[in-house]
């Protein structure tokens, strides 16, 4: 099969004769390599009586082949390139990729496809690999998207392989012995793993004769197979539709899941699905969502996600809702359907062929080059014989069919909430819930729905562009520069490089008075949801037509940034800022807002230990950072009147810096430098310091975070006595060395968990590195003293890395010196740049020259002073799980952290 399909100007599809079939994208604007093998061969195709068996080879695909016998051989060979690899069971399909740099490909491919075709399954592997999907399994317990997806399965006809328990576990696996297994495992991998069963899609900068001949060899020499043909019954029996699922979360959530059950061929209706989530989506003035709001019932609304498969197709409306808006299901199917019903009326074919003229847009002027999931995707779609790659126009017929499968009789709902009644759990993971026909009188509602004067389809989009152009070039200004008086700068550069119409509006504003405690931090935070409500409503239609605007918080304050086609967006800019600073909050949005914070920081209490760890850290170590529970005190405390106040109040003084980075001119950058001059405020002329704790050399501080999760974890957090780039360097250049071994040592050897790693961790530009552990079976105690057992073992035996030193160096050296491969990249290292204090001299060129010069010897001084204690400092954070805590004799512990913060010696890299 050979596709022919270009998405921009910067890629070009090509095939290979005997691949069946492959995609190769070139992407001239970026130096990765993307590579993925789908194979039809996912959960679906399970054993009746051995379910999980896919999942459990897949684990296995990468612990030994015949090219690499060694455990996690292959994965380190990609590490050690600079590259990165993972894989996924879904439904029909497994997925193996990769990434890495372009001059490595013709290395990594054949090794790679050698992995996945000629596996060892090695005993002592299947045996530590299902002790570690058990540990997966545990670690998704209490993951409420796991549990939903099991109460999805139990609710559709048990005969389709959907119903069917894809993760496995040890209780499970435990039936059989290891030699039973493997023939299982043997035996699956020879029916399915054939080259008439795969799929491949590849994205590189460019194709070499060579490079195809390497793949083409490869592909040529597996098996050809037969070709696995789906065929299952419906998804859905007749019981299984018209229906009402309510569930019992363990957050504090109220969703409600409209969903239309397609089960038929799916792509001829794909343009109509992608116009009907275009439509019921909207979130402008007269919309569903509008409505939805006004009345008190939602707010926020996603339609169109769902699973799918061959001939079925989930088509979702997830609702977020209110307390009121849960008593209110009739009143809400009400308004869908009548919406459903003002589009099977519209005859203004407009709406599809703007919807197509967006599509357009957005494939002609895309900067971005695919992602490695984009590439996933291409490769399972290419079991379909279409062109899959060219969005068509929804044509009326189309439309029509769509809309026959969204009525009341294909209908299921899920109710999601704290109060739902239930009746039973499902297996596994325990969710409650109950399963009940729907109420005949809400049928017939749906049936006919009462009209809604208030909601009416899109009106014309008045961002929509349709010429953009280059502006005028300006050599002067092709460097940073900057206008404006001290304390409102406005940096600009025009681009020269990447010839776009689109552009980058940064304007950051530090702001002291929402920011030096944990009350004016909550103002902030409701001040900015009730801001971004309003301008998603109000500015709904400049978002679709590809003018991108948000405004976020940041420790000192708050960040608005605005991307898109620079001759329209200025203006929006300009009215984004305006509402602002001028919008006034009404008393129903301000408690909205604040109960829609106290909701996410309640449920960011239920996160899994490791992330929860991870957030503690930050708040400890940055100052303007306060801790979930701390926020929650101050938004439960704070009242309407004493948030005009705080806000009143939180404007002035403020600091503000910008940055106009594309295709915009000098009459731009003075246009908004005049825009920031004219705000009425008073200015301070330097930005608040973001600081952070110096933890200080010789002593370890020690925190225990208390989970609802019974998985003990930890995290020690190493910091770099210095923000220079020298440490910098260090931090990343150990992390580069010792992560494939440090995940293969705690997890697949000593399988102390499935949530291994290590990273580099930033706080504030302060450098610093982290590593990690989370275990079902193991206490805190038990994984700290493993992970400082290998760290020290590794460090005092870092002779054995000197023969990989040169290619970690270099590979880090590529990742780190690598152009910047569209003006989005480029734009946001720039802004990044600003917010280290020397914009006009790069961060990024002083740490390339910092790890030029990184010498091994270099390496092991600082790691020898490491492990003695001599000048990093230290932290150790753990959650206790169902185990026992950590003696106090391993640290000082921050038994109060106000205290700690309050007494803590600070430095700032700003």
């Amino acid at each position: 099969m050979k596709i022919k399909c270009v998405l921009n100007e910067h890629t070009a599809f090509h095939s290979v004769k005997g691949a069946n079939p492959f995609l190769g994208i070139e992407v001239t604007n970026s130096a990765t390599v993307h590579f993925s093998v789908s194979v039809r061969a996912g959960h679906f195709f399970d054993p009746e009586k051995m379910q999980g068996l896919a999942h459990l080879l897949e684990h296995l695909l990468f612990l030994g082949s015949e090219t690499h016998p060694g455990p996690n051989e292959i994965i380190e060979t990609i590490q050690q390139h600079g590259g990165n690899v993972n894989a996924w069971t879904s439904g029909e399909y497994a997925n193996y990729h990769f990434s890495c740099p372009h001059q490595y490909i013709d290395t990594i491919i054949p090794a790679f496809i050698g992995a996945i075709f000629s596996p060892l399954f090695l005993p002592n592997m299947i045996k530590k690999e299902i002790n570690a999907i058990d540990a997966e399994f545990q670690f998704k317990r209490k993951d409420e998207l796991r549990r939903l997806y099991q109460i999805h399965k139990e609710t559709c006809n048990p005969a389709h392989p959907f119903s069917k328990f894809s993760v496995g576990n040890a209780e499970l696996f435990s039936r059989w012995d290891i030699d039973t297994l493997k023939t299982q495992l043997s035996a699956f991998h020879q029916r399915y793993y054939s080259k008439t069963n795969i799929r491949v899609a590849l994205s590189a900068p460019t194709f070499s004769e060579h490079t195809i001949s390497l793949l083409t060899n490869a592909l040529e020499a597996l098996p050809e197979g037969e070709p696995v043909k789906p065929n299952w019954p419906a998804l859905y029996r007749e019981q299984d539709l018209k229906t009402l699922i309510t569930i019992k979360p363990l957050q504090e959530a109220r969703r409600l899941i409209i969903t239309f059950a397609f089960q038929t061929d799916i792509k001829p209706l794909e343009n109509a699905l992608f116009y009907l989530s275009h439509i019921l989506g909207d979130e402008s003035e007269g919309s569903l969502l509008a409505y939805l709001r006004m009345k008190g019932w939602a707010t926020n609304l996603v339609a169109g996600s769902g699973i799918e498969g061959s001939r079925f197709k989930d088509f979702n409306l997830n609702i977020q809702l209110t307390a009121l808006g849960e008593t209110t299901l009739s009143g809400i199917l009400n308004a869908l359907f009548y919406t459903l019903l003002l589009v099977k009326r519209d005859d203004a074919s407009w709406r599809r062929d703007e919807k197509a003229q967006l599509d357009y847009l957005a494939r002609e002027f895309s900067e971005s080059p695919p992602s490695i999931d984009t590439v996933c995707d291409y490769a399972e779609r290419l079991f379909e014989d279409v062109d899959f790659l060219s969005k068509q126009r929804c044509s009326g017929p189309e439309l029509l069919a769509a809309l026959g499968w969204m009525t009341v009789n294909n209908i299921r709902m899920k109710l999601i909430s704290p109060s739902a009644k239930t009746t039973k759990a499902c297996k596994y993971y325990e969710a409650e819930y109950h399963c009940a026909s729907l109420d005949d009188n809400l049928s017939k509602r749906c049936q006919h729905p009462e009209p809604v004067a208030s909601i009416h389809l899109p009106q014309r989009n008045p961002f929509l562009s349709t010429s953009p152009t280059l502006k005028p070039r300006e050599p002067l200004w092709k460097a940073l520069d900057v206008l404006g008086e001290k304390g409102k700068q406005v940096w600009f550069r025009q681009d020269h490089t990447f010839n776009t119409v689109k552009g980058d509006l940064y304007s950051s504003f530090d702001l002291q008075n929402l920011c030096m405690d944990s009350h004016s931090s909550a103002v902030k935070r409701i001040w900015l949801h009730a801001i971004n409500t309003h301008l998603q409503e109000s500015l709904y239609q400049a978002e679709i037509a590809g003018l991108h605007f948000r405004t976020y918080g940041h420790q000192c304050g708050f960040t608005l940034h605005c991307r898109g086609f620079t001759h329209v967006l200025l203006p929006l800019a300009k009215q984004v800022l305006h509402t602002c600073l001028n919008h006034s909050i009404s008393l129903s949005e301000f408690e909205q807002a604040r109960q829609a914070q106290k909701r996410a920081l309640a449920n960011s209490l239920l996160n899994k230990p490791i992330n929860r760890l991870l957030t503690r850290l930050g708040v400890i170590i940055q100052r303007y950072t306060y801790a979930p529970a701390k926020l929650i005190e101050s938004l439960e405390s704070a009242h309407y009147e004493s948030f005009q106040h705080g806000l009143s109040q939180g404007f002035n003084p403020a600091f503000s810096e910008s940055l106009l980075n594309g295709n915009w001119s000098m009459e731009d950058a003075n246009t908004w430098s005049n825009t920031i001059s004219a705000l009425d405020q008073q200015w301070s002329d330097t930005p608040i310091a973001r600081h952070v704790v110096a933890l200080g050399a010789g002593k370890m501080w020690v925190n225990e975070v208390q989970c609802e999760h019974d998985d003990a974890a930890v995290v020690f957090y190493l910091q770099a006595p210095k923000a220079t780039p020298t440490y910098t360097a260090y931090c990343m250049l150990l992390d580069q060395l010792i992560a494939g071994p440090y995940f293969n040592a705690l997890r697949t050897e000593q399988q102390l968990g499935y949530v291994v790693g290590t990273g580099y961790a930033p706080h504030n530009q302060h450098p610093g590195i982290v590593f990690y552990v989370q275990s079902p079976t193991y206490s805190a105690n038990e994984l700290f003293l493993a992970m400082m057992s290998f760290l020290k073992e590794q460090i005092n035996n870092l002779a054995l890395y000197k023969s990989f030193w040169p290619n970690i160096r270099n590979n880090l050296l590529k990742q780190v010196s690598d152009p910047d491969t569209n003006l989005a990249m480029q734009s946001q290292r720039m802004w990044l740049d600003l917010a280290s204090g020397n914009p006009t001299q790069s961060p990024k060129q002083q740490l390339i020259k910092a790890i030029e010069s990184f010498s091994f010897e270099q390496l092991v001084s600082i790691s020898k002073s490491v492990i003695q204690r001599e000048n990093f400092g230290e932290m150790l954070l753990y959650a206790p799980g169902k185990y026992s805590s950590i003696s106090n004799e391993l640290g000082k512990p921050i038994n109060d952290l106000d205290a700690f913060k309050a007494n803590a010696q600070y430095v700032s890299n700003k």
